[in-house]
Formats: C-alpha cells, structure tokens, sequence
C-alpha cells in the first residue's frame, strides 16, 4: 500500500489531495497439528502403550482462511506378536483457528499371544508314582534323542546302541541295539539316596526283531533289562534254544554268586511293542510284567540293605551263536524309599 500527495493552487489557495493505492492481501490457513502416534508392544505378551501426546498444535493463520487443513490422523499403536493395531486417532483442529490440537493418541495395540511351546513328547505326559520323589524319578523317551551321558552312562563294547526311525513306540525315535557274543549295547542310570531303597523298578516298551531264519542254539543268552539293588541283581533274559526263542528272569543274591532262573508264563512278541515292567523289592520279591500283567508266579531273590540301586538297558550277551537286535522306547526307571 503507497500514499499520494498532490499539490495545486485554485483561487489563491493551496489544495492538498490524499490518495492510497495498494493491493488486498488474504491469509493462508493454518495447518493442522500432525497426530501423536500410537505406542508399539514391547512384548508378546504386552499391549503398546499409546503416546503421551499428540501432536504439536499448529500457529494460527492471522486470518482464517476458507479451507483450514484437517489434523493427519493418529496411527494405530502395532502389537508385538499377533498384537492388533490400535485405532487411528482423531484428526486435529483446522489450522485457521488459533492453537488448532494435534490428533488424539491411538488406542493401544492388543499383546501378542503367547508363544506355541510345540508338541509334548511321551515323558512331558508321565509323572513319578506313589512314593517316588522326584529325584529318584527319570524318563527317557529319545524324541529328543540319545539322552546326557552324566545321567544314562553308556556301555558298548563291540555292539551298537544308535536312535532309530524305523520304528518307535512314541515317534519319531527309538534305540536300537545290537550285540553278538561276549559283546555289549546298554544304557545305565543309577541314584544314591538319603534313605532305605525299598523297590527299584525299571519299565521299557521292547520290540525285539525276529530272526529272518532259525539259528543255531545258544548255550548262553542276553540280557535285555537289569535291576540291582544291595549287591543282588534281577534280569529279564533272552535266549535261542532248540525249541525257538525263550525268555526268563535270572536273580543273583547279595554276596552269593549263586543264580537262579525264574519261569515267565508269557513272553514279549517278536515284531511287536510289548510294554515290560521289571521290580525287584527289599523283601526279597521279583515281579516281571508285560502290558501290566504279572508274568512271573514266584520269583524272589536276596537283596541286602542298601540306600542306592540301579537300572540297566540294553544288551549283555553272553556265549550266544549270532548277534540279535531289540529296539527299545519309553524307559523309565524309579526308586521308592
């Protein structure tokens, strides 16, 4: 805008004449604030936390303008995980207005859910029985395969102890072993307690392979499953003889080498998973049972106080013509007190 000063002289007076010029100038609205964002989730298991604030509020035009500019919308707070993104937040004031509000703060996003552990193996389901603690408890399933050898000792001796696939009781694994005369393929877990060992008990399910011809007769036999508690021992046998296969328990005394040979009234199938149960208690008793049925009718040993005992899997052969394999899966062996 300019001022215009014109001088002129009429009738002996001096005329003064104003006069302004310029040009109209509008304003340009103010926009509007930008909109706080929504928090993000720390965690899985935590919803986001929204912002503290929205945005920052836009300076006012000096003079509203026709189209004052909307707020941006909030965004939505993002769950961690599977966390559902919070709700957009509201828009801000139009900026012509003097101090026009940033947007409302985004609801927060939902937390994720919790992580899937994955399947559960045979043992995640078994708990120790009635009078076992939990220290005098292990279980052994070999879905995760060949278990700490500072917890099951191995002992092979020109036999093989390896997991297999080709079948199991549980999948995806199980043990396979294999021994020929005077050879070894075995697992061991032993425990020393504060306490009297009343029974020590050792259950596998076994799946012997059947031999693909008959061979010869054994003069001696394998042993398959071992309890021994105070120096005495019980094993579950087995042998080829003239007749086919045979099965047995064999019981040693405390401090006496004398063994004796116990009598099964039913043996594990060949080609089959049969679940067996072997004990041997402080009283003197020896049990042996297949899919939990008692298979032994009298059986019982000398076993002296002790407050240790142990279990043993696997194959011991001894003076046997050819080697023989048994997978076996779901071990679990326990001591009452």
């Amino acid at each position: 805008m300019g001022l215009r000063l014109t001088f002129a002289c009429w009738g002996g007076l001096l005329l003064v004449v104003a006069s302004c010029s310029g040009t109209k100038r509008g304003f340009v609205s103010g926009e509007g604030g930008t909109a706080g964002l929504g928090g993000d989730a720390t965690s899985g298991n935590e919803a986001g936390r929204p912002q503290t604030s929205g945005g920052s509020d836009a300076d006012a035009g000096a003079d509203p303008g026709p189209n004052p500019t909307a707020g941006t919308a909030g965004l939505g707070g993002g769950g961690a995980g599977a966390g559902v993104g919070g709700a957009g937040g509201s828009g801000g004031s139009g900026g012509g207005e003097p101090n026009g509000g940033g947007g409302e703060d985004a609801d927060a996003g939902a937390g994720g859910m919790p992580a899937d552990p994955g399947p559960l193996t045979w043992c995640d389901d078994r708990v120790p029985g009635s009078g076992v603690v939990a220290a005098d408890y292990r279980c052994l399933d070999l879905d995760d395969g060949l278990p700490a050898a500072a917890v099951w000792v191995q002992d092979v001796a020109g036999g093989s102890l390896a997991l297999t696939q080709a079948v199991a009781a549980s999948s995806p694994n199980a043990l396979s072993l294999t021994a020929d005369s005077e050879e070894r393929a075995r697992i061991s877990w032993s425990r020393v307690g504060p306490s009297k060992v009343l029974a020590v008990t050792v259950a596998a399910d076994l799946n012997p392979v059947n031999f693909p011809a008959a061979p010869p007769p054994w003069p001696g036999s394998a042993e398959v499953l071992c309890v021994e508690l105070g120096g005495g021992s019980a094993c579950l046998h087995y042998k080829w003889g003239a007749s086919g296969e045979d099965y047995f328990v064999r019981v040693i005394p405390s401090l006496v080498m004398m063994p004796k040979d116990c009598t099964m009234s039913a043996s594990p199938g060949g080609g089959d998973w049969t679940r067996v149960e072997l004990s041997a208690l402080s009283t003197g008793q020896v049990l042996l049972k297949l899919n939990n049925v008692n298979v032994l009718s009298s059986c019982t040993n000398q076993f002296s106080t002790a407050t240790s005992a142990k279990v043993t899997v696997g194959l011991n052969a001894s003076n046997t013509s050819n080697g023989w394999t048994v997978r076996v899966d779901n071990i679990e062996a326990s001591l009452s007190r």
